[in-house]
């Protein structure tokens, strides 16, 4: 028996090892970076400029374009420069470019960095060389299922396409034999890119191209060829003077002028919407009001306010296909809706007691700019209460003395204008008040 179970124990381990010994094959070329420190592009050491956006020299000029470079988050704009859009060179959209760039040199711990543009999930393969001038060259080939792999992992959204900032690492590069033997020695002059579609079908659902911007040389941050930083496929910013702190009020009008008065940044995919019309996407604006009446507008028209209560103003952005069209962007905004008032009493239908003294508050409106040099606080009838006033950051405290019992009105009244106007008025706001007897107080007003 000990026999026997000696024998499946000793299959087992064989089966195991075997097993260990031939699980590479099952596993995916391209390896997760296994650092745990969050990427950060301006933390990398020793940068050197292989590509220079803004200084690019002439192999270039006949590929550069502008304004269809990444998104600066720290700016809030498009990153400065040029961005290379390589020729297709046949139906299939196939790509094979070289490029001559200045002279540098590399070593076994550093990386290449390259943020390229992917522009659909119809994914082809991918490769990244660089050459000296006696074609002794390094590369980096990512297959199609290498770049699903890595793009799944640097998904952005729903969009696994779209600016991706790849990392290749010298040390796991294929070179040749001459390279390998001493590396530092070599002066590499010609960086070349290819992206071909080898499945023999190609099926295109937008009008992207494929695009790189800003090569460099740095010290390696992951241990494999990886993505180290994605972008949105959509980058946007609200205007703030559209749905910032600004109030609307009734009779007011909301001005969808263009794309510039609903937003400060507005970039899809390669296309920067805000400054530049492109006839590939399209808006759509609507307005639905309190009672739920929802009403279609267009750039260049209006909408007035008519009533109070919450509106609703939605904006979609749509982005045509070959077969069809797909919605990229989606936002909404709420806003309360209200009647203009210079500011309001703290209370209404005040009741004070004959021979106090009472305090009472007016809150200005944040949209009510004035001096209050002129500001006015009555009473009605000054034989049933007197009031003293003084104001103090944006509050006007007023000071009743009830002196008989009977009715008044509290008024206050001053000279300024709303917020953004530039129609200076004078303003008035009344409420009712009355003094009674503290000894013939119903028990409703003692409440």
């Amino acid at each position: 028996m000990k026999k026997h179970l000696s024998f499946i124990l000793a299959v087992i381990i064989s089966i195991t090892s075997v097993m260990f010994a031939f699980s590479w094959l099952f596993s995916p070329k391209v390896k997760a970076n296994a650092e745990s420190v969050v990427f950060d592009e301006d933390n990398l050491i020793n940068k050197v400029d292989i590509v220079d956006p803004n200084n690019m020299n002439a192999s270039f000029f006949a590929d550069r374009v502008e304004n269809q470079n990444p998104f600066d988050i720290s700016t809030k704009e498009m990153m400065t420069g040029y961005s290379v859009v390589p020729k297709v060179i046949n139906s299939s959209k196939d790509i094979n470019s070289a490029y001559v760039v200045n002279e540098f040199s590399v070593l076994p711990d550093e990386s290449i960095y390259m943020w390229i543009f992917i522009p659909n999930d119809y994914f082809f393969d991918l490769t990244v060389s660089i050459e000296d001038s006696a074609s002794n060259s390094i590369s980096w080939t990512l297959t199609r299922s290498d770049l699903i792999w890595l793009l799944d992992n640097s998904k952005m959204g729903n969009y696994s396409y779209g600016w991706r900032l790849f990392e290749f690492c010298i040390s796991d590069a294929t070179m040749t034999e001459t390279v390998k033997d001493n590396i530092a020695f070599y002066k590499f002059k010609t960086l070349k890119v290819s992206y071909i579609n080898n499945t023999g079908t190609y099926i295109e659902s937008n009008n992207n191209k494929f695009s790189f911007y800003h090569v460099f040389l740095a010290k390696s941050f992951s241990t494999y060829t990886t993505v180290v930083d994605s972008q949105s496929y959509v980058q946007y910013k609200l205007n703030s003077n559209f749905v910032g702190e600004k109030a609307y009020y009734v009779d007011d009008e909301i001005l969808f002028t263009n794309v510039k008065s609903i937003f400060d940044v507005l970039i899809v995919g390669q296309t920067n919407l805000r400054d530049y019309s492109n006839s590939n996407y399209s808006f759509e604006l609507s307005v639905q009001s309190p009672d739920g009446d929802i009403t279609n507008k267009y750039f260049g028209e209006k909408f007035i306010f008519d009533s109070v209560g919450y509106y609703r103003v939605s904006c979609s952005v749509k982005e045509y296909r070959t077969d069809k069209s797909d919605v990229v962007l989606f936002e909404q905004m709420d806003f309360y809706v209200d009647y203009f008032a210079i500011g309001s009493f703290t209370n209404v239908n005040y009741v004070f007691e004959e021979g106090e003294k009472t305090a009472v508050t007016f809150k200005f409106s944040k949209s009510f700019l004035s001096s209050y040099e002129d500001i006015v606080v009555k009473s009605s009838d000054k034989t049933i209460a007197e009031v003293t006033h003084y104001i103090k950051d944006g509050v006007c405290y007023i000071h009743v003395t009830g002196l008989k019992e009977g009715e008044f009105n509290i008024t206050v009244k001053v000279t300024g204008e709303r917020a953004g106007t530039n129609d200076e008025k004078m303003y008035s706001v009344t409420t009712s008040a009355k003094v009674v007897d503290s000894d013939k107080k119903s028990s409703s007003e003692i409440f």
